[in-house]
This record gives structure tokens, sequence and C-alpha cells, in this order.
């Protein structure tokens, strides 16, 4: 396991620990994409990829500040010294005085997200709850943190990276998010809509093309952000990672045109489309309009 400071570029494939900034930056001797990239470039476009990609010199710059408690919440129940690496704990109750200010700009600057109490304690209630599951418990979110799986496509020869929660052990790829609904229902939901049946693929590709041993169980950990900071436990069926690593297959080839032709286009023409039926029946019995008969007759 090589330590990777920022800024050092990756030649060779491996599994390295990285600093999460410099892992979403040129990380590798030549461009790489993670699994938001392909989730994007599958979900959306390769446009809406690129538009804030970080080979884009105009890239739009994302606002983060919606998931720093789900990062803070990842980061503390990885560990109190990842936690701290990454997070300070205000003692301002707020920041109007020019002493409050400059502490906050200091720990900004140097890459720390600033935490209010009120924000700690609530992270502090969810890993308690999270611990009293009986699977966490058994170890199933352990494993060693900030881990980053680099590798060279084969097929495309662009490089891939994906960064689990913990790099996994026991046959397992586990992955935890904080949402707003845990609910099992609003959880399927999640997976489907933003794709992270793929990410998870990808992880267990990365571990393949290192020679490593195959996953053979696959879930998610969903909490919820807010009291009763309620947990579902998902497993992912086989043949969900199945499709993602079919899907995360279209997208890689996708990036590897773009990369060759620079053009990164978005949605172009659209397929082809039927009329739903209840339209259809809805518009039984109207007289067709005289104008259109003729079109009518065409088709």
């Amino acid at each position: 396991m090589q330590h990777i400071p920022h800024g050092t570029v990756i030649t060779e494939p491996g599994i390295y620990l990285t600093p999460m900034e410099w892992y979403h930056q040129q990380l590798t001797i030549g461009p790489s994409i993670s699994s938001s990239g392909l989730r994007t470039i599958e979900s959306q476009s390769a446009a809406h990829y690129f538009a804030r990609s970080y080979l884009n010199p105009e890239a739009e710059k994302v606002d983060t500040t919606p998931f720093r408690i789900g990062k803070a919440a990842h980061s503390l129940l990885l560990g109190d010294e990842v936690f701290e690496e990454h997070f300070a704990i205000s003692s301002y109750a707020a920041f109007r005085t020019n002493e409050a200010k400059a502490w906050r700009e200091a720990k900004t600057a140097s890459g720390i997200t600033v935490l209010k109490q009120a924000e700690y304690d609530a992270i502090l209630a969810m890993r308690d709850v999270l611990l009293r599951e009986p699977l966490i418990n058994d170890g199933l979110l352990d494993g060693e943190a900030e881990r980053s799986i680099v590798w060279r496509d084969e097929e495309t020869g662009v490089w891939l990276k994906a960064r689990p929660d913990v790099l996994p052990k026991a046959g397992w790829v586990v992955d935890y998010k904080t949402t707003a609904d845990a609910h099992p229902r609003a959880v399927e939901r999640s997976i489907w809509k933003y794709g992270y049946h793929m990410q998870l693929a990808l992880v267990a590709e990365g571990l393949a093309a290192l020679g490593m041993e195959i996953p053979r169980e696959f879930a998610f950990v969903f909490q919820e952000s807010k009291a009763p900071y309620a947990v579902t436990i998902q497993p992912l069926p086989l043949e969900a990672v199945w499709a993602g690593a079919k899907q995360n297959r279209w997208a890689i080839r996708r990036f590897a045109q773009c990369l060759s032709e620079g053009v990164w286009p978005a949605y172009g023409e659209g397929r082809d489309i039927q009329t739903p039926q209840f339209i259809i029946d809805r518009c039984a019995g109207i007289q067709t309009p005289d104008w259109i008969k003729p079109l009518e007759q065409a088709a």
C-alpha cells in the first residue's frame, strides 16, 4: 500500500492511500475517470460530465455544502483520526467577529471543513444508532479507509479509479450513504436513480483488474441524517451488479471516444418513442382533422 501525497502522479495500477481532493484531479499519468463521472455520462451525457470535470479548464465549480454532513459522517465512522484530518468543530456560535471569521478562513484554506457543534452532535448520534445494528457490529463496514483503486482499462487504455468507503474484505463490497429517507422503498428508488449499482460494480472490476479476489456479496448501508437516524442495510442482487458493469462499459467507451475526438456531446437526436396506449385510447372516437388525413394514410 503506497501513500500518494497531493500532486504525485500515479503511473502504475494498484491500491493507493491518496487525499480525497487529489483523487478527483489528475491523479494518473493519463486522464482518468471515477464512478461519479461514468454515471453522469451514462445517465445524462458526456457534455454534462465535461461541464464539471477537472479536464475542463472552464469547469463549473460544484457547491459541496449540501454534502458536508454526509462526508463528515463517513469520516467519523471510519475513525476519529480520519475525521480530525478533515473536519474541525467550531466553538463559535456564529462567525460575526473578526476572530471567528479568521479562524474559519484559516481552516478552510488548509482544506479543513468546519462543522457547527449541533452538526457534530447529530453525527455522533448517527454513529450511535448505526453501531446498534447487528451487521455493523459484526464488522460489515470494517476495512481499510481512504484507499483508491487505480487501474488502466485493457480495452480502451483509459485510467479508471474507484474509492470505496472501506477496502472490501471477506468477499463484501459495502457503501455507506446518508439520505433524507432510508425507507426501503426510497432506498430502492435511489439506487436506480443515481446508478449506485454501477458504483459497486466498478469497485469489483478494479479489484479483478488488479488480480485480487472478486467480491461475492454487495450491499449499501443507508442512514437518515435526521432523528431517529434510521438505517436500512440493503443487499444488492448480482444481476444489478451485472447490469452496472455493462453500463460502466458503455460509459468507459464513451469517455475514451470523447478523449480521442476532443468532443463532448450532449443529447443530440432523441430515440424513437411510441405513443402511449392511454393517449391513443383517449383519442378514440374523435374525428381526424382533414389536414392530417394525408399523413395518416402515408403512415
